[in-house]
């Protein structure tokens, strides 16, 4: 089966991933090396084409699946996708670049790094303020699939106590694991919290300032997930009238990617009880090429009728 990708790649990356689908028993098609979209049954997308997928699927009367390279589809028109044709997300293809990124904001955050580095250029050497022990901490981890569960194995190794939120229900050793109805427990006895789930319908706007309220006084947020889970405004404000209350922020509201310019509606970089990066938790060495083997592995699972993962839930967008 010849399977159609569309994506930005270089020369060496893509005689990699023709290599990768042959031994996988399919033919990889680049869209560029054809002229006609029509035949193909199977699409591939990257990230910088998401926001073309309709154009594409109109063009393609045969398609039957969709694999994105991206973890996240919240950004899809699903209206313009038929309900026949099968969606599947890259859900945890960049799990523990971003888990590591996770612990970099926690350990900066509860350290004082960032803040004290800014200090010292100002000529001011504090030497006194208390940092904070992240071992024995308690971390809540509001959505427990790929990345929450690379969250949770470094937290171990500093012995935390994991309260989780999770869909799959399935165990290990967390001191606590809920759903979503759960959540206000864990919010509300965990040191750090990490938001890890897929923006939705259930999710978007579901951190508020109630319960920013009802996190501890000098709790660490760190959101890695999609910047509408929580509310721009309630945050700042959270942020500006609890100086101990920290936040480390990956993902934005306005981002140059979905939106064209990097923005904010309130000035969050002023604050000195936040740090914040570019939503580049996910590029580290070798992880896009990782990302596409995974991508084309669940290709492969497709193509040989074999159980596919990540299938997207569209009642969670409509």
């Amino acid at each position: 089966m010849e399977v159609l990708i569309e994506t930005d790649t270089g020369p060496r990356l893509r005689e990699h991933l023709k290599e990768i689908s042959r031994n996988l028993g399919f033919e990889l098609v680049f869209s560029d090396n054809t002229t006609d979209r029509s035949r193909f049954k199977v699409l591939l997308v990257g990230q910088m084409k998401l926001r073309h997928l309709s154009e594409l699927v109109s063009d393609m009367p045969e398609l039957k699946m969709i694999q994105t390279l991206s973890a996240g589809v919240d950004m899809l028109d699903f209206k313009t996708i038929p309900e026949h044709i099968l969606l599947c997300s890259n859900a945890g293809a960049y799990s523990d670049p971003i888990a590591e990124h996770v612990f970099a904001m926690i350990l900066d955050l509860s350290k004082n790094l960032t803040k004290n580095y800014l200090k010292m250029r100002e000529g001011v050497f504090d030497q006194k303020t208390v940092n904070k022990r992240v071992a024995g901490k308690k971390i809540g981890i509001v959505g427990y699939g790929g990345i929450g569960k690379a969250v949770a194995k470094i937290a171990r190794k500093f012995d935390m106590r994991i309260l989780a939120i999770s869909r799959s229900g399935a165990r290990e050793d967390e001191e606590f694991l809920g759903n979503i109805n759960d959540i206000d427990y864990v919010l509300s006895n965990s040191d750090i919290v990490v938001i890890s789930l897929p923006l939705s319908n259930y999710t978007r706007g579901i951190i508020n300032s109630a319960r920013l309220e009802m996190m501890k006084k000098d709790a660490i947020l760190i959101n890695v997930a999609r910047a509408e889970i929580i509310d721009q405004k309630d945050l700042f404000d959270h942020l500006s009238r609890n100086q101990e209350f920290k936040a480390g922020i990956d993902v934005w509201w306005t981002e140059p990617l979905s939106k064209g310019k990097f923005e904010t509606d309130f000035p969050f970089l002023e604050l000195e009880n936040l740090i914040g990066s570019p939503h580049n938790s996910s590029v580290a060495e070798g992880e896009t090429v990782y990302a596409y083997e995974q991508a084309l592995a669940n290709v492969s699972r497709y193509v040989h009728n074999q159980n596919v993962k990540n299938k997207v839930n569209r009642s969670d967008y409509s």
